[in-house]
């Protein structure tokens, strides 16, 4: 490969693309928006039952930010993992979205996408149900930021869920 030239891999094929460095990157998209996915697997490590986190965050349709980690606190429910990672990706979210305005793009509300409905509803509703009420205070920071309207969380069915990657085991 020479100079200027990158490899990308997409779904069908490999392909090789060539750009000029004095001309730099050209991403598709027109206004600057950032939307990010985030995805807990339920216990996923058989021996700590710690649940595996994932988030992805894109810009003009760029992947700029990801992460896959255990969480360090054992979730007693999926709606419970997935809550905790709201948490986490609504503070890259506005990390990201401050470090953008640094660099001269500006943004409104950032969109999150999860696929987890009881995660979702807790953000709405602040009413604690019997299943949700021992969820630790210090996870309903999102919420704060979304009654604030610096995010916002969406439903994202779990087939079209970008962050799937980082928490399942693919096949072989």
């Amino acid at each position: 490969m020479g100079a200027g030239e990158r490899c990308v891999r997409d779904e069908e094929h490999l392909d090789t693309v060539k750009y000029p460095y004095n001309e730099g990157l050209n991403f598709g998209g027109s206004s600057p928006i950032l939307d990010g996915y985030c995805d807990a697997d339920y216990e996923a490590d058989v021996k700590t039952r710690s649940s595996t986190t994932g988030q992805l965050f894109l810009t003009f349709g760029v992947a700029i930010s990801w992460k896959s980690k255990l969480q360090p606190i054992v979730a007693t429910s999926s709606t419970e993992a997935e809550y905790m990672e709201y948490a986490s990706a609504t503070k890259k979210a506005l990390w990201l979205r401050e470090l953008l305005g640094e660099l001269e793009v500006h943004l409104g509300t950032v969109d999150i996408k999860g696929d987890n409905q009881g995660s979702l509803k807790l953000l709405k509703h602040s009413m604690a149900s019997e299943r949700s009420k021992h969820i630790d205070i210090m996870h309903h920071f999102e919420r704060e930021r979304v009654m604030r309207g610096e995010v916002k969380f969406e439903y994202c069915p779990t087939n079209k869920m970008l962050a799937n990657f980082q928490t399942k085991v693919l096949p072989a």
